[in-house]
């Protein structure tokens, strides 16, 4: 059973494996929560940005205590979503931002991670143009158990 650590640590690797191995997005940057960076390194705002980047992020929402299991400690149900900001060059329509989509919400339909994150259905949400982009979040719930001794 994982720690909101391990749950998070599943949850990247689950998502940079997908990201690097996908056609549109394979050596293209990622960015995660509390790192600083940009897009390949360039300038932001600018022409001279890559046509595929995305950053990410993991909120968790709630926590339920569900059982009391005795001398083996308490299950404590947690909830969460991972929220992906894909961004694609503006104005040459939504065939990547829809190929980097099905890439991200793949790599966690029907999945429960080596530590028992189990994800819900994707939801893509198109966001509109953002300076030389157009941006796409894609939310994905997820839930675990964290047993407490």
């Amino acid at each position: 059973m994982p720690t909101q650590a391990t749950a998070r640590d599943d949850i990247y690797t689950l998502l940079k494996a997908a990201w690097d191995a996908g056609g549109p997005t394979s050596g293209k940057t990622l960015l995660y929560e509390n790192i600083d960076g940009k897009p390949d390194g360039s300038p932001q705002g600018t022409k001279k940005d890559p046509a595929v980047w995305a950053a990410c992020r993991i909120r968790h929402n709630i926590s339920q205590e569900r059982t009391l299991r005795g001398d083996q400690g308490r299950s404590i149900e947690k909830f969460g979503i991972l929220l992906i900001r894909i961004y694609t060059a503006a104005g040459e329509g939504l065939v990547v931002a829809d190929a980097v989509v099905k890439i991200v919400s793949d790599a966690f339909i029907g999945v429960r991670s080596t530590n028992g994150v189990v994800f819900r259905a994707p939801t893509p949400s198109e966001q509109g143009n953002d300076g030389p982009w157009f941006q796409t979040n894609v939310t994905i719930p997820f839930e675990y158990n964290e047993i407490k001794p």
